[in-house]
Formats: C-alpha cells, sequence, structure tokens
C-alpha cells in the first residue's frame, strides 16, 4: 500500500514497483491486484472536493472479489468483516486508523418502536 501511492512519475506503474501482480476484473477495464484477499470494482458516484489537492472520491461498488475464507456463508454470501482486519486511512498522507474495535447493534423495527413509545 505504501509503495503503491509514492510520488513516482506519471509514466511509472505503482504495482510493478511494488512487485504486485494484477488480474482483470469482471467489470471495469482496470486491472485489479490478483492477490489482494478482496477487492471492489467501483464506478465514481460523486466528489467532494475539500481544498487543494484534497477530495473526497465516492465510489458504488460493481462487482466484489472476496477470498473463500471471508465468505461465511456461500449460498447467502455474507463477507466476514472482522477476519482480514482491515485498516482505514484517516486524516493526512499518513495516518492510519485499525477498525478492530467493532461491535453490532440490532436496529429497531417500527412495530418494536411504537410498541415501546406506547409502553412509557
Amino acid at each position: 500500500m505504501k509503495i503503491t501511492c509514492i510520488d513516482a512519475p506519471a509514466n511509472a506503474h505503482e504495482l510493478t514497483i511494488a512487485g504486485l501482480k494484477s488480474a482483470p476484473s469482471v467489470k471495469m477495464r482496470p486491472p485489479r491486484i490478483a492477490d489482494s484477499p478482496v477487492s471492489l470494482e467501483c464506478r465514481l458516484h460523486a466528489t467532494a472536493p475539500l481544498g487543494l489537492n484534497q477530495v473526497i472520491l465516492i465510489g458504488r461498488s460493481v462487482h466484489a472479489h472476496v477470498a473463500d475464507h471471508f465468505v461465511i456463508d456461500p449460498d447467502e454470501p455474507e463477507f466476514n468483516t472482522p477476519t482480514p482486519r482491515p485498516i482505514g486511512g484517516m486524516h493526512e498522507a499518513k495516518w492510519y486508523t485499525r477498525t478492530g474495535d467493532l461491535f453490532d447493534m440490532e436496529r429497531p423495527t417500527w412495530a418494536e418502536w411504537q410498541r415501546r413509545r406506547k409502553v412509557k
């Protein structure tokens, strides 16, 4: 990840520099990283400029490649999110966070919420 974001010249190929192999994508023209356990093919949905050389890109996933050991049930594909121990990019170009402090929270249904309001 660090090598592929190096300030290389425009004609440099980051995958080659990092020693990574590419694989064809299914729905997008650019290739994906072959050995990545999870890769998403995305279309650009929107951009939000923040300042000089800063922009938030919002993509829409059109195809996902997920290694078998991250899939909970192949018949009903569900991604086991905590297993790959993902990291997230934060502010500036050098700050990252681990996403290991995860918890789940059940969402109430409308009927449950209405019932609770009447009880009070």
